[in-house]
């Protein structure tokens, strides 16, 4: 598998006899090198963190996911390190989708989609090159009203 991106979603269900219960669900998608994407797993446990992950990475892995390349995830605090003891080799990548939103949260809201805008263009760049020349317009631009940001 090319890349394997993994996220929880935090749900309320109403459950008869027992009222509404916070459960979060878990997604495993595969992407593979020419493009398809396979859902590897949905899973239910009351809450998200690293340790449910690893145990999930285990059980893929059982189930016959041996190699990745790539992990994408969100910044939850333990997940890379419960990826490389499932999968050494594997590279792990912040998701671009919760990048987005937590610089989002960080900026004023008059400036939020002229910003996100500029950081749009640097992640969908064609290539590195361009990619690193619009960086560096988006960091001249929003260095001095948000400087945390820019060196994120």
């Amino acid at each position: 598998m090319s890349a394997v991106y993994l996220d929880a979603l935090s749900l309320k269900l109403q459950y008869p006899g027992k009222g509404i219960e916070k459960q979060a669900l878990y997604a495993a998608l595969g992407l593979t090198g020419d493009g398809k994407c396979t859902l590897l797993g949905l899973w239910f446990f009351l809450n998200e963190g690293a340790f449910v992950w690893e145990e999930l990475l285990k059980e893929l892995k059982s189930r016959g996911l041996v190699e990745v390349l790539l992990f994408i995830t969100d910044g939850l605090a333990g997940v890379e390190e419960a990826i490389h003891r499932v999968y050494p080799q594997a590279e792990w990548q912040y998701s671009i989708l919760h990048k987005l939103r937590a610089t989002q949260a960080q900026v004023k809201r008059r400036d939020a989609s002229a910003l996100l805008a500029d950081l749009k263009r640097v992640y969908r760049s064609p290539n590195r090159a361009k990619a690193l020349e619009e960086l560096k317009r988006f960091t001249q631009r929003w260095q001095d009203r948000y400087p945390r940001v820019t060196a994120s």
